[in-house]
């Protein structure tokens, strides 16, 4: 799974460069987290927290499931589309998602 995530300079826009399985990391940040600093700050003590606890968050169209080592994301409407990897991998990804919403 391979997601790269910029901001353009001059327009602002953040755009995408994902892997087919990636397309669903990008909708959930897209509908889910939006441009949201506090729930994306949420879900970055998540997954940075040692409580070996699952703990699952839903939003508006995405079920974020974590364990101890890994994350899945689910869509709420439609089953097939699900991710699956490393709670590390999905904690980089939100502290870039963080870095570029802080950016604005």
């Amino acid at each position: 799974m391979l997601c790269e995530i910029e901001r353009d300079p001059d327009s602002g826009e953040i755009t995408f460069d994902c892997d087919e399985e990636g397309r669903t990391l990008q909708s959930f940040l897209e509908t889910d987290l939006q441009e949201d600093l506090t729930h994306t700050e949420y879900l970055l003590i998540l997954c940075r927290s040692e409580n070996n606890l699952d703990v699952e968050s839903t939003g508006n169209s995405y079920s974020l499931l974590l364990n101890r080592n890994n994350f899945k994301i689910e869509n709420l409407y439609d089953s097939r589309e699900v991710i699956e990897g490393r709670r590390s991998y999905l904690l980089e990804i939100l502290e870039n998602w963080k870095a570029l919403l802080s950016n604005i």
